[in-house]
């Protein structure tokens, strides 16, 4: 069971949910070799991804470009281009619009650019990666 699943599923308010998914993401940008904040969102990622009846980890046969969202989000959710990726969107001035094309499973980054304050649009191609990033959004 994931720790922050849960947590997140507890929360009373949306306001509790946002800072409970800002303390994570900010371990993440400022702590990038210390992995328990990396291992919370990755599992949190997994339970949804689960919970959604997506469980596919291997490369489908029908390829097309296209992650099942499992490895989409192992994919992303590296030390190094997580705290990069963070560091960058929390040294940006304050945007009112951002958008993620391919955010996959995990949707990380769409969620760090939500929590600074902006509208963020993302793309994804992959419908299970869409559903699982929207249920994890």
């Amino acid at each position: 069971m994931s720790a922050l699943y849960e947590q997140l599923r507890a929360a009373g308010s949306d306001r509790e949910r946002r800072a409970i998914t800002g303390e994570v993401i900010d371990e993440m940008r400022l702590n990038p070799h210390d992995n328990v904040a990396n291992e919370a969102y990755f599992s949190l990622c997994d339970r949804v991804i689960n919970n959604l009846g997506h469980t596919a980890v291997g490369r489908p046969i029908d390829y097309n470009g296209q992650f099942p969202p499992m490895v989409s989000a192992f994919l992303v959710m590296t030390a190094p281009r997580v705290s990069g990726f963070l560091g960058a969107i929390h040294a940006l001035p304050k945007v009112r619009t951002a958008i993620e094309a391919g955010p996959g499973a995990s949707a990380i980054f769409s969620v760090a650019a939500a929590w600074r304050g902006a509208h963020v649009v993302g793309m994804e191609i992959n419908e299970q990666a869409a559903e699982c990033a929207t249920e994890v959004v």
